[in-house]
């Protein structure tokens, strides 16, 4: 009698088979639910990040015409500070001072504390300026003063208080200027030329 060897479909080989089968079937059925679970954590922080953003749209329309009226008011600073700062007198240092804090104040800065010095032409450095009259009868003779101005302000209001003091134009110079960060804000101290009016004598 001849012996038979197994085969394939023999009860033992067929369930080996099956358990091959059967073993990647099950994993795949255990991993599904952190997949799900991964997919739906997915589209949710999809989902919150353009809610955040609709969020920070709103919100930037919303401050458009703040951030316009914002400009309209440094505008505003600007033209009294050429108008009636950046051509004083008869006794310039404290309406100067007054302005500038004015001025700094508009474009958002706080803690501005300005000390104005009096000089006399600074050694020929920077001599006084001489302005004749519409008319030629008179001249204003614009004596240069040392301007100390310390403030604090965030990055943003920093760059609108330099931006307002070089629109001044030939009226004030940023002459050096010292940045620290103070937490979230910049403090800032300056050293400006500002040039006053007196009647030329």
């Amino acid at each position: 009698m001849t012996s038979r060897r197994p085969g394939i479909l023999d009860g033992t080989n067929v369930g080996l088979l099956a358990a091959i089968v059967a073993l990647p079937l099950l994993a795949l059925v255990v991993a599904a639910g952190p997949i799900r679970g991964f997919a739906r954590r997915a589209i949710e922080a999809r989902e919150r990040q353009s809610e955040e953003i609709s969020r920070l749209e709103e919100r930037k329309r919303a401050l458009a015409p703040v951030e316009e009226g914002e400009r309209q008011r440094i505008a505003a600073a600007l033209v009294e500070l050429e108008s009636d700062a950046a051509w004083l007198g008869p006794d310039p240092s404290a309406q100067l001072g007054h302005d500038l804090e004015a001025l700094l104040a508009a474009a958002g800065a706080s803690d501005v504390r300005v000390r104005v010095v009096p000089r006399e032409g600074d050694g020929g450095v920077r001599p006084p300026l001489l302005v004749s009259a519409l008319d030629g009868s008179s001249g204003l003779e614009l004596t240069p003063n040392s301007v100390h101005v310390a403030m604090r302000a965030d990055f943003e209001a920093l760059r609108d208080a330099f931006d307002a003091l070089a629109a001044t134009g030939r009226a004030i110079q940023i002459d050096s200027a010292r940045l620290v960060r103070d937490g979230d804000a910049i403090r800032s101290e300056l050293t400006l030329t500002c040039w006053s009016r007196e009647i030329a004598r």
